[in-house]
């Protein structure tokens, strides 16, 4: 089950990779209607569902990689955290290098959200397990 929830960790950074520095089109996932009108709703512009889909992602991402690195011990791990940030902050630096994407402090901050929730979620299952005696 821990090699499944690593696996996955693995998958959501290369996803994220991917989105960030590929092409930006029409057809990305940012542009889904549901999350266009969560965006309107939110913020009062829908052209900003970009920041859920980076909070939504940073938080799918950091909870895999959290649980799949702390399950065993039970621990949550700074350095992890540290590297989630980091890998955000890095793949919002590599888009400088795209002509056609900005790289944006809003963007940033939905990820580290997204991390902080991620982090908030794992240290929950953590806790959930640990009460079940699934964790020693």
């Amino acid at each position: 089950m821990i090699r499944f929830v690593q696996g996955l960790a693995i998958v959501s950074g290369i996803a994220i990779a991917v989105f960030s520095l590929g092409a930006a089109t029409e057809n990305n996932p940012t542009q889904f209607p549901p999350l266009r009108a969560l965006a309107a709703l939110l913020f009062g512009d829908p052209g900003q569902s970009d920041k859920i889909s980076h909070f939504l992602a940073y938080t799918v991402f950091s909870f895999f990689a959290l649980l799949g690195v702390s399950y065993r011990r039970g621990l949550i791990s700074v350095g992890v955290v540290g590297a989630l940030i980091f890998y955000g902050f890095a793949l919002e630096g590599l888009q400088m290098i795209r002509p056609d994407r900005v790289p944006s402090g809003a963007d940033l901050l939905a990820n580290c959200l997204g991390v902080a929730t991620g982090l908030a979620l794992s240290w929950g299952a953590l806790r959930w397990n640990r009460h079940r005696g699934q964790i020693s």
